[in-house]
């Protein structure tokens, strides 16, 4: 694993990694002020041909700051090589800053004078985009404002972000955050259609996250039991044990994994040789929230599936067939 180290260091622009079935090919390109951007490709593992045959954008090494920000876990896991934990992290966790950093910016400005920013209107692209958020991604916002224990009044401003989005700016946002942020909200700030969707998009976020708070029963609250379970837990790993086809197999997961909304969660992300331990059982690389019967860390039981709820909590629905529809 000392190789991992010395090829970020290093000049070379090529490594192969064997993961299980898979080979995996890093490409390195600088890019500017020391910073380099990583690229994986999964040689065998994949069956979608897509993975299988492309490079994909992964994240980013600083060289001054010896820190690597990820896509993955795969790439997150090279720590063991030698970069401390504090030294790696999780490009999502880096773009969740960022997205609320801008929201917060552009609901700041726009509240002063709505009227000279907001478009009357949305065309026809755009009210596309806010039916799509309406049915495919506002559960997943509205659990994750569960998790963290928001009110349905911090939710002022929605705009989506992908980490390939700002693949092209993510060094400039590394060197100068405030400045990027500065940059990004004038811009949207700019597009009156813009920050009209973004406001219908969080009104729609408040709505649904309040029939959320509404109703106990829905499954989506194993999420938040799980989150609370690991809070505190940072990057530590902890051991998960999984119960699948009447079958258990316990592996260890970065605990910030496990943090939020999943549909599900894939063995990909789960160090090489873990990984394995989940296709060679399962015959497949996912499992969900109810698949997952006890997190336990140090010898201490973190979480189990059926435990009771305490008084005035709320209750888990924990069959199968409730959690069908996520």
């Amino acid at each position: 694993m000392d190789g991992l180290l010395k090829w970020l260091q290093g000049n070379e622009s090529f490594l192969q990694v064997k993961g299980g079935r898979s080979i995996y090919t890093y490409m390195k390109i600088p890019v500017e002020d020391g910073a380099d951007y990583i690229y994986e490709q999964d040689s065998k593992g994949s069956w979608i041909p897509y993975f299988r045959d492309s490079f994909r954008f992964s994240g980013v090494y600083i060289r001054k700051q010896n820190r690597l920000y990820c896509c993955n876990n795969i790439i997150r896991d090279w720590r063991v090589s030698g970069l401390p934990e504090s030294a790696c992290e999780d490009l999502r966790a880096l773009l969740k800053e960022f997205k609320a950093a801008v929201n917060e910016q552009v609901a700041d400005v726009v509240a002063s004078d709505p009227k000279k920013y907001a478009a009357r209107s949305l065309p026809g692209k755009a009210k596309e985009e806010l039916s799509a958020y309406r049915k495919y991604i506002v559960y997943e916002d509205a659990i994750n404002l569960l998790v963290a224990s928001k009110k349905p009044e911090d939710v002022r401003f929605v705009r989506g972000y992908d980490p390939r989005d700002w693949e092209d700016s993510l060094a400039g946002y590394l060197k100068d955050r405030e400045g990027f942020i500065n940059a990004t909200a004038k811009k949207i700030i700019k597009q009156r259609d813009l920050v009209l969707l973004g406001f219908l998009k969080a009104d729609v976020l408040r709505k649904r996250y309040i029939k959320l708070l509404s109703e106990p029963n829905d499954p989506g609250y194993v999420f938040k039991t799980i989150s609370d379970a690991v809070a505190g837990k940072g990057k530590q790993n902890v051991d998960v044990t999984i119960r699948s086809e009447k079958r258990e197999i316990t592996v260890s997961m970065c605990a910030a994994d496990l943090v939020g909304y999943r549909e599900y969660y894939s063995a990909r992300d789960l160090a090489p040789h873990e990984m394995i331990k989940v296709v060679y059982r399962y015959g497949h690389s996912q499992f969900t929230a109810r698949e997952i019967v006890r997190i336990a860390c140090d010898g201490e039981t973190l979480y189990e599936l059926h435990t009771v709820p305490q008084k005035g909590e709320p209750k888990l629905i924990t069959d199968p067939n409730t959690m069908g529809g996520m």
